[in-house]
């Protein structure tokens, strides 16, 4: 069963490898709607804290459900060694991940997000891919209200899936 997983897992980065190069080459004029998104607040489930992180991301459509787009979010791990504490988000594994949402509806997604590379050879960029979803409310013209919930797809070694939840502003740019 691990080893499916570990396929899957291959699969999908892949595809989010390929659609970041597809997000470099598709022409503007094909659907060009284009947001840029400052995420502000962060709350982890597995710290409970509320932490301002300022995030930015851009996200290009290719068609009215699917964009891609990338973000200079953090992706992090624990430190975890056998007979010692482990050390809640001390490794960085990434300072940019890549990430790709469908739209069911206008102003709900469905969001996937992997890392681009990992820093630390022990540690594999498809054990930080995350999956989640969100939802915008329209606050004025083409400012949006963003709140989504992701977490890890695959758990980590403690069996934990590291869910949190991010608001922030999106600008919508239609061209």
């Amino acid at each position: 069963m691990k080893k499916y997983m570990k396929i899957a897992n291959s699969i999908l980065l892949f595809i989010f490898r390929f659609s970041f190069f597809i997000f470099l080459f598709v022409p503007i004029f094909n659907y060009s709607q284009t947001n840029i998104s400052v995420n502000l607040v962060e709350r982890a489930d597995a710290n409970k804290d509320i932490k301002g992180n300022i995030n930015f991301s851009i996200e290009k459509f290719i068609n009215n459900k699917i964009s891609i787009g990338i973000t200079n979010s953090i992706a992090k791990s624990d430190y975890i060694k056998e007979g010692v504490t482990p050390v809640q988000d001390s490794l960085i594994v990434s300072s940019s991940q890549i990430f790709s949402k469908y739209y069911f509806s206008d102003n709900i997604y469905f969001l996937i997000q992997s890392p681009i590379s990992s820093k630390n050879p022990n540690i594999s960029v498809n054990d930080r891919i995350r999956v989640g979803g969100g939802y915008y409310f329209n606050i004025r013209n083409n400012l949006l209200l963003n709140i989504n919930y992701n977490l890890l797809l695959n758990r980590n070694i403690n069996g934990f899936r590291k869910g949190k939840i991010i608001v922030g502003f999106i600008i919508k740019i239609d061209d």
